[in-house]
């Protein structure tokens, strides 16, 4: 009896995990362009689904358009503070200076994330800007930042930089936190656009991208589990 129960049991989980399919896609995609899309995600994953841009309480985001930036449609997202002074990350941490969004997989999937890359500038004047990255399922531990933006806005020149962190990374894959995730999971960029008072000092940000894999199982093996599962329920009852 045991012996029979233990193989049952191996053979379900085999079959089960044999024919998840895992779909590399682009699962969230945010561009920023000019109209009501402004803060939609663009991703064309059926799997999952990603919600639209929000902002903290001390931070605000709004969209932008300069002849200078040829990205896209020439839009950008810009976040500036309602709070000063917010002059350092760990300000625009306590001050809830960000911009958010969620992903969640479809019902009875689940989501490998590999990696989040964008584009990144800060407004015309000298001074030091950066980002922090975190995710709800990593607490406040930071998963990647940049304390200083090289790339700058003005008015002939207006090149965006790849987001490139001078601490921890943008690829995900590593995070154990983050792999087979069943459940909603929120992503929080920490901006600092060094304010000491309430100024128009911003941080532009386009084209950010969420990839990873989505795990679906196949019917066939959705069935197979609740075969198996009446097999040996069946199979305790008559011993």
């Amino acid at each position: 009896m045991k012996r029979f129960t233990i193989t049952l049991g191996a053979a379900i989980v085999t079959a089960t995990f044999a024919t998840a399919a895992s779909q590399a896609a682009i699962i969230a995609q945010y561009n920023f362009s000019a109209g009501s899309v402004f803060s939609t995600s663009s991703d064309t994953e059926a799997n999952s689904t990603a919600g639209d841009v929000g902002f903290g309480n001390g931070g605000e985001g709004f969209g932008s358009n300069d002849s200078a930036k040829t990205e896209n449609d020439g839009s950008f997202l810009a976040v500036k503070t309602t709070v000063a002074p917010t002059t350092t990350l760990d300000e625009a941490v306590t001050n809830n200076v960000f911009f958010s969004f969620t992903i969640k997989p479809g019902v009875g999937k689940t989501i490998n994330f590999d990696s989040l890359a964008g584009l990144v500038r800060r407004s015309a004047i000298s001074s030091t800007r950066g980002w922090r990255l975190r995710s709800s399922l990593t607490g406040v531990t930071n998963l990647a930042q940049d304390s200083d933006i090289t790339a700058a806005r003005n008015s002939t020149t207006g090149a965006m930089e790849v987001m490139a962190p001078d601490s921890g990374t943008l690829t995900l894959s590593g995070v154990s936190q983050l792999q087979n995730v069943a459940s909603l999971v929120t992503f929080t960029m920490y901006v600092n656009p060094n304010s000491t008072v309430l100024q128009g000092r911003v941080v532009d940000f386009d084209n950010i991208i969420v990839n990873g894999s989505v795990v679906v199982p196949e019917p066939a093996s959705l069935a197979l589990l609740g075969t198996g599962a009446l097999a040996l329920g069946r199979r305790r009852r008559r011993a």
